[in-house]
């Protein structure tokens, strides 16, 4: 989500569920007041034991268990509102990387692109686990598996070779409008080994520099985003609203 404007962009991160004020609603009432996109988080699944600690402390709330699928809720955004959309955050290693190229894609396409890809690796080991990825190389799967994606919307014909992801000789389309990519973030913790991390980590995911200007505000959710074009703090902040339970 590229600064158009002086002031910051503002956005909307909501823990839509099953439960909470339907997401309709909820958008309109965002734009409503000035805001100027609705970022969805992700979880596919909650498994009922864990050895992962919620990062928030103490037990999980429930609303984890109950997220919606968040590309075809922000699908539904993109035809109420005229807000931009995105993710905060998708978590990448839990899809199969062609399939969501081609999600992305679309999505970004009917909206006009408006659509930006707030990645994450995802804290809880047997989430991942169950999709049967080894927690320990996520980080490597969610770097390859973005790089696929990237290769099958920004080239006619795009190919991709890794340790976790390959693809053939290959057409896609439709190309996202955004070009020559949707805008990808990277979700971090909000400390100072987060931040540094954070940026060691989009450099790697996107090693090669280019200028993207930081936001000069905080962000206010669990989470802070870099740009991996260039490591940069995101220049979107982001308002997190909890649905109950």
């Amino acid at each position: 989500m590229g600064r158009t404007q002086s002031r910051p962009l503002v956005g909307v991160h909501y823990f839509a569920t099953d439960r909470s004020l339907p997401i309709t609603d909820f958008a309109r009432a965002a734009a409503e007041r000035g805001f100027d996109a609705v970022l969805l988080p992700e979880h596919t699944h909650i498994p009922l034991t864990t050895e992962s600690p919620y990062p928030g402390g103490g037990d999980l709330p429930e609303r984890y268990s109950r997220t919606f699928d968040p590309y075809v809720a922000l699908s539904v955004v993109a035809a109420q509102t005229g807000l931009k959309i995105g993710t905060c955050i998708s978590l990448v290693a839990q899809h199969d990387p062609i399939a969501l190229a081609k999600t992305i894609a679309t999505l970004d396409f009917v909206s006009g692109g408006r659509f930006s890809l707030g990645v994450g690796y995802g804290w809880n080991v047997p989430e991942v686990a169950n999709h049967g990825h080894e927690a320990a190389k996520r980080r490597a799967i969610v770097r390859e598996y973005v790089a696929l994606m990237r290769a099958l919307w920004q080239d006619t014909e795009a190919e991709f070779r890794g340790a976790h992801a390959n693809l053939s000789p290959s057409w896609a389309w439709p190309k996202p409008v955004q070009r020559p990519s949707v805008p990808v973030l990277l979700g971090c913790s909000p400390t100072p080994r987060g931040a540094t991390r954070g940026r060691r980590a989009a450099a790697r995911l996107h090693p090669i520099s280019t200028s993207c200007a930081p936001s000069t505000s905080t962000p206010t959710t669990s989470s802070t985003a870099f740009c991996i074009r260039c490591a940069s703090a995101a220049t979107i902040s982001a308002i997190s609203i909890s649905a109950q339970p």
